[in-house]
C-alpha cells in the first residue's frame, strides 16, 4: 500500500488527512508534537491498523533524525507538511508593533521546519513509488493576495510573510528535487473552520469550509501533482493559486 507521512496530525486538517488517507487504505505515518495529548488521533490509530503515531516537534532536527531512524526501511510516497502556526496577537503582527520573537517562531515552524524535515526524509521519498513532497501553504501568502483581499490589506505580517517565504522555499526545492524524480507542490486548504484557520478577519461565514470538505478536495489535488507541474500552487478546488 502507498504511504503518507503527515505532520501536525493531532487536530484540524492534519487529523482529517489521517482519517481520509487511512480510509482509502494508505499506510499513514501520523506525527504530532505531543501524541499523549492527541486523544482523537490516538482513537483513530486504535481503530485503524494502518495508522502509526510518532512524536515529532517539526522544529527539532534531532527529533526528525530520531524519527528517520525509527522508520527503518519504510519508504514515504507522500511527505505531507501540514504543521504550521499563526502565532501571536493581531497587534504583534501589525506594522508599528511587530514582535521579533513571534516572527522567529513563525519562520522556524512555517519555513525552516519544512526545509529541515525534507532534508532528513528525502531519501525515503526518492525511493518510493510516488515520490511527492506536498506542503500546506495559504493563499494569503501570495503577494497577489495583498490586492485580492482588501479586507486584510496591510495586516497579518508575521503569518503572511512566513507563508510567502515558504512558497519560495518550495519553489526552490522543486527545482533541486526534479532531477531525482521527486514532485514538490504547494497546497492551499481554503478558509477552514479550525483553531488555526477559522479566525482570519474579513472572511464571510459562507466561505468558511469544514476540514472534511477541504481534505476531500486536497487529496485528488495531491494525486494529480506530477513532475509536469512541480513547484506549482493549487487550492483544494483544483484551481491554481496566483503568486
Amino acid at each position: 500500500m502507498p504511504s503518507v507521512l503527515i505532520t501536525g496530525a493531532s487536530r484540524g486538517i492534519g487529523l482529517e488527512l489521517v482519517r481520509q488517507y487511512a480510509r482509502s487504505g494508505w499506510q499513514v505515518i501520523a506525527t504530532a508534537r505531543n501524541p499523549g495529548k492527541a486523544a482523537s488521533l490516538a482513537a483513530l490509530a486504535r481503530q485503524n491498523s494502518n495508522i502509526s503515531v510518532h512524536a515529532l516537534d517539526v522544529c527539532d532536527r534531532n527529533q526528525a533524525l530520531a524519527l528517520n531512524e525509527r522508520l527503518g526501511a519504510t519508504s514515504i510516497d507522500v511527505l505531507l507538511h501540514n504543521a504550521g502556526v499563526a502565532p501571536g496577537t493581531t497587534q504583534q503582527s501589525t506594522f508599528g508593533s511587530l514582535d521579533h520573537a513571534v516572527f522567529r517562531q513563525a519562520l522556524d515552524t512555517n519555513v525552516w521546519a519544512v526545509l529541515s524535515l525534507t532534508e532528513v526524509l528525502v531519501e525515503r521519498v526518492a525511493h518510493s513509488a510516488l515520490r511527492k513532497v506536498m506542503v500546506m501553504s495559504s493563499a494569503v501568502g501570495s503577494v497577489s493576495s495583498v490586492a485580492m483581499f482588501d479586507s486584510i490589506n496591510g495586516g497579518g505580517y508575521l503569518y503572511r510573510i512566513s507563508k510567502a517565504a515558504l512558497n519560495m522555499a518550495v519553489s526552490l526545492m522543486a527545482k533541486d528535487l526534479a532531477p531525482r524524480g521527486v514532485t514538490v507542490g504547494l497546497l492551499s486548504p481554503g478558509q477552514v473552520d479550525t483553531e488555526l484557520g477559522g479566525g482570519h478577519v474579513g472572511t464571510p461565514a459562507s466561505q468558511v469550509i469544514s476540514p472534511e470538505t477541504s481534505v476531500a478536495g486536497l487529496i485528488p489535488v495531491i494525486a494529480a501533482f506530477s513532475l509536469s507541474n512541480t513547484g506549482k500552487f493549487f487550492g483544494y478546488t483544483g484551481a491554481e493559486v496566483p503568486w
